[in-house]
């Protein structure tokens, strides 16, 4: 408080003897005025003021008018006392700049420029709805900006596209109101439409050649083999191919797609078999096939099976490749005619004298299991013979040498035997007289009874 009272005293010591000093002197005379734009004296240098839209302003915030006397003193002027022109009510933005007039007195006016800029609109928050590339549809896409504020017009370029490739889009910016003004008028983004995947079938129930190469085997249309010489394998096996779409400009080319072939083996080429022959009786196993320089054949039921009865039978024969990689084992129908068995005709052996007892006629290669016999159980002697009659049980089957199957007729005897006898002793006759006059024991007679009897011992 001490503080503040000394400063007063000191101001009206200084003040009371200028006072005394100018009433002693006369009024200072007006000579002009000056007008300050913030603060500084308004010249070619300094005569603008330069706001944004919008700002809060006040031209007497910026300006300060002073009087100019002629004893080189000012005077600041209040508002009332000065007048301005070109000043609007409404002050909006002009680049160019109001200019304003500010007067007073008779003195010639001072000019200073009031230039409105628009007020900018920040673009710093706008994003595109683009946050990766999109893939081929058909369908068009389209990049935009987001977060725009409002009062601002954008126009597009560039930023809409339906087939796969580089897209530049660029939005231009600009105000509704040219009171404003974007900070930023052209906005780019490089963008993409990338190509899609196609969709498709795998090919399925496909079928190759063992051995073959894949070469062989038909994709449907828009497939390829990625290795056409590889060589298919046996049974279900996968393989790879390619996918190629129409529309390589949108779509991509897949590869390395598996896709299954059952490899299967080829019928064997053979040379075909005629009509076997066999005889009956015969087995699978004695009948000798042809050769074949493919492969080999056997039986399919070979072993202990028998041909059958004479006509045309039918067998399965197995055909063995010589390359059973690549080639099926395969099953043949084969026809064999089986022939009549011929069989050797049975003959008499031996000589039969009669012995009182029933003899067995000796037939050489009878053989009971196929032949029948009659009149081959004699007792009796009998010099016309006896009738043997041998016949075949199986006609069908059986034939005789030469072919024949008529029963066969065979004669044998039985011859009488030399008796046993004693031959008589001491017969004695008179010589001259015949032998009818000699008795000879029972059952002996002689030859020539009529013959003469000689002397002595005679026979």
């Amino acid at each position: 408080m001490k503080k503040k009272f000394m400063t007063f005293l000191c101001l009206v010591t200084l003040i009371v003897p200028c006072a005394i000093l100018l009433v002693a002197c006369g009024e200072p005379k007006v000579i002009g005025f000056s007008v300050y734009l913030n603060g500084n004296i308004v010249s070619s240098e300094n005569s603008k003021i330069e706001i944004d839209y919008g700002d809060e302003f006040s031209l007497d915030d910026h300006l300060l008018v002073k009087a100019n006397f002629d004893n080189g003193t000012q005077t600041e002027l209040k508002s009332s006392e000065y007048s301005i022109q070109g000043l609007p009510k409404e002050i909006l933005a002009n680049e160019s700049g109001y200019k304003i007039k500010i007067s007073y007195s008779n003195f010639s006016p001072v000019e200073v420029t009031l230039v409105v800029h628009r007020k900018e609109i920040s673009t710093e928050n706008l994003v595109w709805d683009y946050t990766s590339p999109f893939t081929y549809s058909g369908e068009e896409k389209s990049v935009h900006l987001t977060n725009l504020p409002s009062g601002i017009n954008v126009t597009y370029e560039g930023n809409t596209g339906v087939d796969s490739g580089e897209y530049v889009a660029v939005a231009s910016l600009s105000s509704v109101d040219d009171n404003f003004v974007v900070s930023q008028s052209t906005l780019r983004l490089d963008w993409k439409i990338v190509k899609a995947n196609p969709s498709y079938e795998l090919p399925t129930n496909l079928t190759g050649y063992v051995g073959d190469s894949l070469s062989t085997v038909t994709l449907p249309e828009n497939f390829t083999w990625e290795n056409k010489e590889q060589v298919i394998s046996n049974g279900a096996q996968t393989y790879l191919a390619t996918y190629t779409p129409d529309d390589t400009a949108n779509y991509n080319i897949i590869s390395n797609i598996s896709i299954s072939v059952m490899g299967e083996k080829r019928e064997p080429t053979y040379s075909p078999l005629d009509t076997l022959e066999a005889t009956y009786g015969d087995k699978l196993e004695d009948i000798i096939f042809p050769l074949d320089n493919g492969g080999v054949w056997s039986w399919k039921d070979e072993g202990t099976t028998l041909v059958g009865n004479v006509g045309e039978r039918h067998f399965v024969a197995i055909f063995t490749p010589n390359d059973t990689e690549r080639y099926e084992v395969i099953e043949v129908q084969v026809t064999i005619n089986v022939l009549p068995k011929e069989v050797l005709k049975p003959t008499l052996s031996g000589t039969y004298v009669y012995t009182g007892q029933e003899q067995t006629a000796n037939l050489v290669n009878f053989d009971e299991d196929i032949m029948n016999v009659t009149g081959h159980l004699q007792t009796n002697a009998n010099v016309e013979g006896y009738v043997v009659l041998v016949s075949l049980k199986d006609k069908e089957n059986y034939v005789w040498e030469g072919n024949s199957t008529d029963d066969l007729r065979i004669i044998w005897k039985i011859v009488k035997a030399n008796p046993s006898y004693e031959l008589p002793t001491n017969l004695m006759g008179y010589v001259g007289d015949n032998l009818s006059t000699v008795t000879l024991p029972k059952n002996f007679t002689w030859e020539n009874g009529e013959q003469v009897i000689s002397n002595g011992e005679q026979i």
